[in-house]
């Protein structure tokens, strides 16, 4: 065998033994900071249900699924958790719709292969109030206007041509073709606030990405933002949406505005759109 056979071979040797280390530190790494990913969450969420509750799940990983593939188990098992007993979200002092948002690692998918770019005008809505009706009549009947709630959103946005992306306790995330369907659908949904609560929505529409039935990318995180804007009872839109949605029959678009929201570099024209 010649010596440059020999320096293949060894060299293939040595590169199998690195990879080996890394994937082995990799793993380590992982699983300390899952372990501590947990800390706190074992009592509020039923993570052993949803195969969560030890670290060493990575290690039975292929080596190929990152933590996003986990962190989407993890958020689904929050999901669920929270349609049972919507005070978690009050526990951890946190927002449906900052849940529901897209923000870090998650802007972009893990592989170039996953990207999907599509137009779509993306809808938030959430329920104003909802926080104060949970402390003061609690999660079982707070949980019981949740399920009706979900029906509801569900029947009004496929009536529409339109997609529940994905909810977790009083907040979701839809998804339109046509601005139009999402104007109407968001006005549908303001109309029918369960409850004595008041729903807001917000809209922005362009290019997204789509990824893993979830869509990401700076026309989500603004359309979330514009939400922000709208109060109870209100539906805000970007410019772009009423632009794309058009002239619609005794619809009526307030008079645009430019707002300045968290993340974006120049103001937002944004209107609130109501029914004539």
């Amino acid at each position: 065998m010649s010596r440059e056979a020999d320096w293949d071979r060894e060299g293939a040797k040595r590169k199998a033994r690195h990879q080996e280390s890394v994937s082995d530190l990799e793993a380590a790494i992982k699983a300390d900071v899952y372990a501590k990913l947990l800390e706190g969450l074992e009592d509020q969420v039923r993570l052993g249900e949803a195969g969560l509750d030890d670290p060493g799940v990575l290690r039975e990983l292929p080596p190929d699924v990152g933590f996003d593939a986990v962190f989407r188990r993890l958020r689904e098992a929050i999901v669920e958790e929270v349609a049972v007993r919507p005070s978690v979200l009050n526990e951890y002092e946190v927002r449906a719709l900052d849940v529901l948002t897209p923000a870090g690692d998650e802007a972009e998918p893990a592989t170039p292969s996953e990207l999907v770019q599509v137009e779509r005008t993306v809808v938030f809505t959430d329920l104003e109030g909802f926080t104060a009706f949970t402390v003061e009549k609690g999660d079982l009947e707070a949980s019981a206007l949740l399920t009706d709630h979900y029906d509801e959103v569900d029947a009004i946005v496929r009536s529409r041509g339109g997609v529940v992306v994905k909810k977790i306790g009083d907040g979701h995330m839809l998804s339109f073709e046509q601005a139009a369907a999402a104007v109407m659908a968001s006005l549908d949904l303001v109309a029918a606030t369960p409850g004595h609560l008041r729903l807001r929505a917000g809209a922005h529409g362009g290019a997204v990405v789509a990824a893993d039935d979830d869509l990401l990318g700076g026309v989500v995180n603004l359309a979330a933002r514009v939400t922000d804007l709208a109060s109870g009872g209100e539906s805000v839109v970007t410019t772009t949406v009423r632009d794309g949605a058009g002239t619609l029959p005794q619809i009526v678009y307030e008079a645009a505005r430019l707002e300045t929201v968290p993340g974006v570099d120049v103001p937002v024209e944004v209107c609130s759109v109501r029914r004539g």
